[in-house]
């Protein structure tokens, strides 16, 4: 998957990939760098680190450890279905973002999304995600909180236990 990410039919100086869309689609809400700052505005680059950091999320015991928001986990709270719930994210937005970069303009975001949906259950033989939404979701979700994902013990810490009205 990740060596064919040259191989691309739109190319890398594509005019979407200059675009606004392409901006609003796969960055940051606010660009944190520009020419005067040093910060990468390549868009497409932007994709291709993101699809390698995800990757890595998934290929190596612990990789899942650098996308996850608070520190990393460093006290071990994350339960098993938690990691396996954040590798499935992984999974799911960098097939998207992959399939994105060599078919963006043939398909759109939501064909590429429903694709990467496909494209998992046919390799896996069971359905994890049911719409492209929910990719969608998770891609805006890990780009606005600075590439990571959300780690759910800290979600769940801070909601406090639920307790019925009388």
């Amino acid at each position: 998957m990740l060596k064919d990410l040259g191989s691309d039919h739109t190319g890398p100086n594509s005019p979407f990939w200059h675009s606004i869309n392409a901006f609003k689609c796969f960055c940051l809400v606010m660009p944190d760098k520009d020419e005067e700052s040093g910060i990468d505005m390549n868009i497409r680059r932007i994709v291709e680190t993101r699809i390698k950091r995800l990757h890595a999320t998934w290929t190596t015991a612990t990789g899942w450890r650098d996308i996850v928001d608070g520190k990393k986990d460093e006290l071990e709270r994350c339960t098993h279905n938690d990691v396996h719930w954040i590798k499935i994210k992984a999974r799911y937005v960098a097939l998207a973002l992959w399939i994105a970069l060599e078919k963006m303009l043939k398909m759109g975001w939501d064909k590429c999304c429903s694709s990467a949906i496909e494209r998992i259950c046919t390799c896996d033989h069971h359905v994890a995600v049911g719409t492209p939404k929910t990719v969608q979701m998770w891609h805006r979700k890990f780009r606005v909180q600075h590439e990571s994902f959300a780690n759910s013990v800290i979600i769940r810490a801070g909601s406090g236990p639920s307790f019925p009205r009388s």
